[in-house]
């Protein structure tokens, strides 16, 4: 009878190792941007997407905003540009106190994408997850700025003394929008084009393993001014070439955000809409409302859905001295268009959305265009967050070169 309880308790003891093993690799997790953040994590920009639209203004209206509620780690890839912004932020009154340069080289800004993704375990204690980046598709992994930019949070967790985990899977920040529980929103045509090589089911496994997800909310497409710009032009009204300002073929954070535990903040389409690009959003995001309201959270309860209204498009057109221009004239396009035949200007659609904005603790800078809509917008962020203080702030500048306020910061837990 020995020998069966001693059989027994090594079928329990193994167990529960094997168990605690599954659970250690859950213990680390990111958390949802709705908890207590440490620090915002930002980059000083090395270039201007539009020259009449330049970034550094509201990145400093940002961070002006942001220091009373967080602290900031701002990144500069020269040591010569700490006084220069040390003198623009004094100007604009902003405590220098709250804020900790951090010099390291890299070539975007856009640090929700790139930069340091903190995972967190009930000890406080801290890991970064390290993914892989091929500068959304736009460029090879190998290539040297696709491996300098996905280097940056190696440094930084070499800096703070923390441990990396790393993955081969190609992942942006601006594609995952977890909650406290675990739930992840993503966007299966911006992951199916950085992992063509996996299904589904491996890249689920992958993220649990990672950044602790355990229960997934897949959404087909994103919006159509975010489709990935290479593929070619887009018609407008008048069946007028139309091109997208290097985005990322869907990200989440323009259409999808968690609020809280129970609450999604949804982009809903405007069915009066008549400009194509906008007909096309409404028809993709009926089909992404459906498979919201088919989700539920982990307890089986539905969410409750907050919908913000879709920003019109707008349309400029950009020529020679602009900096997405100038990429894109030198780009291939999969249709062959002739991108800035004898440089000629272009229409170019903004990525602007209102889904966009960023929650550091009881703060929450949204996205505000001088339009009609800004109104049902704020309406909704109120009820969203009815105990926070709400800044509006014109991301257009940031708008112009794929991105928004989101996808320029990044939140580190305490």
């Amino acid at each position: 009878m020995k020998w069966f309880i001693g059989v027994f308790l090594s079928i329990i003891f193994f167990s529960c190792v094997k168990n605690k093993e599954v659970s250690k690799v859950d213990y680390f997790r990111q958390s949802a941007e709705y908890e207590l953040t440490k620090s915002i994590w930002m980059q000083w920009p090395n270039y201007t997407h539009k020259f009449n639209s330049p970034v550094e203004p509201l990145i400093i209206s940002m961070i002006k905003e942001i220091t009373p509620f967080a602290s900031v780690q701002l990144m500069i890839a020269r040591k010569d540009l700490e006084q220069e912004i040390r003198e623009k932020f004094r100007t604009a009154k902003i405590d220098t106190n709250k804020i900790t340069f951090q010099l390291i080289d890299y070539s975007e800004f856009w640090t929700r994408d790139m930069g340091p993704r903190f995972t967190i375990n009930n000890k406080g204690e801290k890991k970064i997850v390290d993914f892989g980046f091929n500068t959304w598709s736009y460029l090879d992994e190998k290539d040297s700025l696709s491996v300098l930019d996905e280097k940056v949070d190696e440094k930084i967790a070499k800096r703070l003394k923390l441990s990396v985990l790393s993955s081969d899977l190609i992942v942006e920040g601006g594609d995952n929008e977890i909650s406290r529980e675990g739930i992840l929103m993503l966007t299966e045509s911006v992951q199916k084009k950085r992992n063509p090589h996996l299904s589904l089911k491996e890249i689920e496994n992958k993220y649990r393993n990672m950044i602790g997800a355990r229960s997934f909310i897949w959404f087909r497409k994103g919006l159509k001014d975010d489709d990935y710009t290479l593929n070619g032009a887009i018609k407008g009204l008048n069946g007028e070439p139309l091109f997208t300002c290097l985005t990322t073929n869907g990200h989440v954070d323009e259409y999808a955000r968690f609020a809280n535990d129970s609450t999604i903040l949804f982009a809903k389409g405007n069915e009066r809409a008549v400009h194509p690009v906008e007909k096309e959003t409404n028809t993709r995001m009926g089909i992404n409302e459906k498979i919201l309201r088919n989700s539920t959270r982990l307890n089986g309860q539905p969410f409750n859905i907050i919908y913000l209204p879709l920003v019109p498009v707008i349309i400029s057109n950009m020529n020679q001295e602009d900096g997405t221009y100038q990429v894109l004239q030198n780009s291939k396009f999969a249709d062959s268009y002739p991108y800035g035949l004898q440089n000629r200007p272009e229409k170019m659609i903004a990525a602007a959305s209102y889904l966009n904005f960023v929650i550091i603790n009881e703060l929450v800078l949204v996205p505000h265009y001088g339009i009609k809509e800004d109104n049902e917008a704020m309406i909704a962020f109120k009820k969203a967050f009815p105990n926070k203080k709400i800044v509006p702030l014109n991301p257009i500048s940031l708008n112009w070169g794929g991105g928004g306020m989101h996808c320029i910061t990044q939140n580190e837990p305490y």
